[in-house]
């Protein structure tokens, strides 16, 4: 909770959009967030808040006429396919941030995520799945 009188200040000016990410871990801090309307956009990070309680801040954040992104939270493939598909939900409309996986050396998905253009589909990541072989390699 530390500065949430000062982000509100800066929200006020009307300066820049500010993101709600460290400052909304759940929903209770969304919902002091959005009392102080202290952003613009939350950034929902799937794998730190699970997808029934993201489920419920997206819910939320859109009753209140905020934007919405979605980011990996330092996921690989599999968790940045899900957060990706979860960033196709209704009403998520700024670009999600799923690149993490990209800074792996290796990854126990197939196929691997594509990127086309700099974008990445959400049937594509539907299809991704834990390899069997890749898991036995990297956990023997």
């Amino acid at each position: 909770m530390e500065l949430v009188r000062e982000r509100a200040a800066l929200r006020a000016q009307g300066l820049l959009p500010l993101i709600a990410d460290d400052s909304a871990f759940s929903v209770r801090d969304l919902t002091r967030e959005l009392t102080l309307d202290t952003f613009d956009i939350l950034n929902i990070k799937t794998a730190r808040t699970g997808y029934t309680e993201s489920e419920q801040m997206r819910v939320l954040a859109l009753a209140a006429g905020k934007g919405i992104m979605v980011g990996s939270q330092a996921s690989a493939g599999l968790g940045a396919a899900r957060a990706g598909l979860f960033a196709a939900r209704l009403g998520i409309d700024h670009p999600a941030e799923l690149s993490f996986f990209l800074k792996l050396e290796a990854d126990i998905v197939t196929p691997p995520i594509p990127i086309v253009d700099g974008y990445i589909h959400p049937a594509d990541l539907a299809a991704v799945r834990v390899d069997p072989d890749l898991l036995r390699t990297f956990t023997a």
